[in-house]
């Protein structure tokens, strides 16, 4: 049984009841159903990868409905402070995630990570993740103690092929003060008023890996005019035909160029910026950023 030339199967014939041999026109006839059968199976074996197919898309469909609206839809309102996050999700649903979580009166968190793998499996640890993370962050004292607590967490509730990276800081909108932890995400740029700029690299341990992790945190001061930008690989690993990354120096150049912007506007021109350099090539992973923008004229 031949289908577009590769054997898919077999027909044997024995002991013919007349007992004379095999003739020529039995061996056309043969041929014949051969034909018409190896048609049938073929066509059945398409059936059912498009049914697979149809359930593929069908998963895909759930998992970006279920990661879209796990996103917030609106950014806090802090007086002084123009705030915004968006997420483009790739072809594929990815796991990237962000969020907006008010602590207590004068304390706003920010997050943004990014959860292994694509699909329903990563929409559903981002779920998972965010669940977390909403629950340490009422209940932990300081930032570290949140990720420490929602790695623990983290660990044994998912696979041990399962992580996450995660960026977690948190402001006190009367002092302007930023405290943050990281667990192995792609460093936060801080820019100042005249455009110098500075990354906060202090990190730990991605979640979910080591039931122990430690994650130091650190802090830094919101003065009038500051940027600071949390974005995920998807950003700065983007690639172009010639296969060259991104980057963080050209989104540090961008933002340099653009702080002046609202924070709205300075992630699209982000985004446009990345899909500028990629060309024509396919969106490979989720992009997803978060601007905070401390007023010029704010004291």
């Amino acid at each position: 049984l031949l289908s577009k030339g590769r054997i898919i199967g077999m027909v044997a014939l024995f002991n013919k009841k007349t007992g004379d041999s095999f003739t020529d026109d039995d061996q056309r006839l043969l041929s014949i159903i051969g034909a018409q059968a190896a048609q049938v199976i073929e066509n059945s074996r398409l059936f059912e990868e498009e049914q697979a197919l149809q359930r593929m898309q069908e998963e895909m469909r759930l998992a970006f409905e279920l990661q879209v609206n796990l996103l917030p839809k609106l950014p806090p309102k802090i007086a002084g402070y123009d705030i915004a996050g968006r997420s483009r999700p790739a072809r594929q649903v990815g796991g990237d995630y962000f969020d907006f979580i008010e602590v207590h009166e004068g304390h706003v968190a920010f997050c943004l990570g990014d959860a292994t793998g694509k699909g329903m499996p990563a929409a559903m640890l981002m779920a998972n993740l965010q669940a977390t993370i909403r629950g340490q962050a009422k209940v932990s004292g300081s930032v570290s103690d949140c990720l420490r607590r929602a790695n623990t967490m983290l660990y044994h509730s998912t696979s041990a092929e399962k992580f996450a990276t995660l960026f977690f800081g948190c402001l006190d909108t009367s002092a302007h003060r930023f405290c943050f932890a990281n667990a192995g995400h792609c460093p936060p740029i801080l820019m100042d008023a005249v455009g110098a700029a500075r990354r906060l690299t202090r990190s730990g341990m991605v979640l979910g890996c080591l039931e122990d992790s430690a994650y130091p945190d650190d802090a830094v001061s919101l003065q009038p005019g500051d940027v600071l930008t949390l974005f995920s690989d998807g950003v700065t690993e983007a690639m172009n035909a010639a296969d060259e990354e991104f980057g963080e120096r050209r989104l540090e150049v961008v933002i340099r160029e653009n702080r002046q912007l609202p924070a709205e506007a300075l992630i699209e021109t982000m985004f446009r910026s990345v899909c500028e350099h990629s060309g024509g090539r396919a969106q490979a992973d989720d992009m997803t950023a978060v601007v905070i923008k401390r007023g010029a004229g704010q004291t």
